[in-house]
Order: C-alpha cells, then sequence, then structure tokens
C-alpha cells in the first residue's frame, strides 16, 4: 500500500513506512504530520531508535499522560532489523495503539527476511504497511518535471534530463538544484536547457561528487585540483569525507563480487550506480584491490574522528589548533592521493 500520507482515520493505529530513499520519507512524514495536525492531534512525539534504546521507559512515560488528548508517536529506525527487543517493543505497540493514539514506525527498505518476520505480520494485522517505491531512471526526468511543478515552476525535457544526468538517481540532490532554481528564476517561464546549465555551472565550479569521480578514475592531479577548491571555497571536510567514504563504501562491494556478475548486478541496483559510472567502479576495483580498500576506509575513519574532536594528533594541543587542522587537511590530500591511486 501506497499513499501520499498516513491519514488519521479510525483505521489509523500503527503503521509502518519502510523506503530508502530520504526524500520520499521527508516528504510523506511532512504530509503525514500536516494531516494528523489538522486532526486534531496535539501531541506529536518523535523518537530515535538505536541500540540500547530504552523501550521500558518510553512506555512508562507514554502512559503517565493525565489528559485524553490526540497523540500521534513517530518511531524512527536505523534498521530494518529491530532484534529481539525491538520486535518485541513492536508487537507490544501493535496492542497499545489506538485512533487516538497513533504509532508510526519509520524503518529503511525491508528485505525479503524482514518480510516474512513475525513482527510485521503482527503490524499488518494490527495496521498498514506502507512501502514507498523509489523512482528509477527511466522515470527520473519525469519526476523532475512533476517536481518543478510543484514549486511553482517549469523546466524542459532537455532541462530535466540534464538534471536527471547530474544528480545520478539522487533524489535529494536532484531536489536541491530544483530548489536553487526558484531562487533564480520567477517562474514565468518554462526554463530551457541553456538556463538551467548555465545556473548549475554558475552555482559551484566543483562539487564533492566531481572530487569523488576524479578519484575513480584515477586522475589524481584533478582530483587534488578540486579538494583545494572546495577547501578553499570553506567546504567542511567532514562533508567532503561523507561524499568520499560512500564511494568508497561502494566501491568496496563492487570489489567483493567483481568476479560474480550475478551479484554485480544486485550491487548496482542496491547501490544505485548509474550505468554510465560502473565501468568507472571496476577499473578503480581492479587498480585498487579489496586490500588498498580496506585502508582508505580506515583513513576516512581517522579523519572523521579527528575531525570530530574525538581523536588528537600525538603534536596537537591548544597552543597548535592552526598547526592541527594544516595536519587534517594534509591527511585529507593523502586520502586523495591514494584513492585515486596515486600511491601505494
Amino acid at each position: 500500500m501506497s499513499l501520499d500520507c498516513l491519514l488519521p482515520t479510525q483505521n489509523s493505529t500503527i503503521a509502518l513506512i519502510s523506503s530508502d530513499e530520504l526524500l520520499l520519507l521527508r516528504d510523506y512524514l511532512d504530509k503525514t504530520r500536516l494531516a494528523f495536525r489538522e486532526a486534531g492531534f496535539e501531541d506529536i512525539q518523535t523518537h530515535y531508535i538505536e541500540p540500547g534504546f530504552d523501550w521500558e521507559a518510553q512506555s512508562a512515560s507514554s502512559n503517565m499522560s493525565l489528559f485524553s488528548i490526540l497523540s500521534l508517536t513517530i518511531y524512527y529506525f536505523f534498521s530494518a532489523k529491530p532484534g529481539i527487543v525491538g520486535a518485541r517493543a513492536i508487537a507490544e505497540l501493535c496492542e497499545k495503539a489506538n485512533p487516538e493514539d497513533v504509532i508510526l514506525l519509520v524503518m529503511p527498505k525491508l528485505d525479503a527476511s524482514a518480510k516474512k518476520s513475525a513482527w510485521l505480520k503482527k503490524v499488518q494485522k494490527a495496521g498498514q504497511f506502507v512501502e514507498l517505491k523509489p523512482i528509477y531512471s527511466n522515470q527520473l526526468v519525469g519526476w523532475l518535471e512533476q517536481r518543478a511543478q510543484f514549486k511553482q515552476f517549469s523546466i524542459s525535457h532537455d532541462a530535466a534530463r540534464f538534471l536527471a544526468d547530474r544528480t545520478e538517481g539522487n533524489l535529494l540532490a536532484a531536489d536541491q538544484e530544483l530548489e536553487k532554481l526558484t531562487l533564480l528564476f520567477d517562474g514565468n517561464e518554462e526554463l530551457s536547457l541553456d538556463q538551467v546549465a548555465e545556473s548549475v555551472a554558475n552555482q559551484s565550479r566543483f562539487s564533492n561528487f566531481e572530487l569523488a569521480d576524479c578519484c575513480l578514475r584515477g586522475d589524481s592531479r584533478k582530483a587534488v585540483k578540486v579538494l583545494l577548491s572546495q577547501q578553499a571555497e570553506g567546504v567542511a571536510n567532514l562533508a567532503l569525507l561523507g561524499t568520499l567514504k560512500n564511494y568508497i563504501e561502494q566501491l568496496a562491494q563492487v570489489i567483493g563480487v567483481l568476479g560474480n556478475p550475478q551479484a554485480l548486478q544486485q550491487v548496482w541496483r542496491q547501490t544505485r550506480i548509474w550505468d554510465t559510472k560502473q565501468n568507472l567502479y571496476i577499473n578503480a576495483a581492479k587498480r585498487l584491490g579489496p586490500i588498498r580498500t580496506e585502508k582508505l576506509l580506515a583513513q576516512c575513519a581517522l579523519i572523521d574522528r579527528k575531525e570530530k574532536g574525538q581523536e588528537v594528533h600525538p603534536i596537537a594541543h591548544a597552543k597548535l589548533k592552526p598547526i592541527s587542522a594544516d595536519i587534517e587537511d594534509q591527511e585529507m590530500l593523502k586520502l586523495i592521493h591514494d584513492f585515486s591511486g596515486m600511491t601505494k
């Protein structure tokens, strides 16, 4: 079942919404909150379920209300496998949920085993299971055209195709590009390919994705140029690192199935790597191999800890903070060198 949002009806007691598309989840939940507020649900709470979440304390606090008010409680699960404790808690939520105390569970995409689980069957028996389908590559151009209309402007088919190619199926990135266009144009005319391409080119000389693409291609000279440009423009190392780490993790998955065409096709689907980039990943996988890729992930983890202040370089302390920052920039540079194959 899939609707624009969960509606507050007599049948709405508990629902599970599942998707790996963050933008679709965000839209669905925003519309759901609005619908419930308009229906008089004054108490809308959100909880994030991580390992060690205290379900007993949460259950006790939810039972302490002295007044009968309409409530919607949203539980965000960071995994589609809630575990034994989580499954038991979901079963209890199914029993206590009612039209005045609605429960909404939010999870990543459920795999085949999760769809056969006892806890999901209880949710389906007590309420609804909503699975938001992804926007596939052959649907993205049409989705961009509709999304532009939703934002009160229109773009040509060629312009939509240009944005689809640029964002490569990343709905959040595509939506951000459309949002920027709403700030640049008044919406009185359909935007042409030339207008959209020029505005995108003027927004930024380089992007985090271009940095990662250079590394995949083994173009170390261009990769260093993009890195230094991004840092000069004030882009934080953590933002750059997040993109690089995502690419390296995808690369590790490709390496793991490189000799298995069927498994490789599954990785392409799961990681949403488009046809135009698959050869980049294959060539990078052959160039780097599993051991060097593992080292790259270890480098990412180390830089991440240092950027967040969780690990300090031996020579860095309060008086040497500029030196510490320079060291972290040098470590980013080394990561780029190693990823692009400049060093071994």
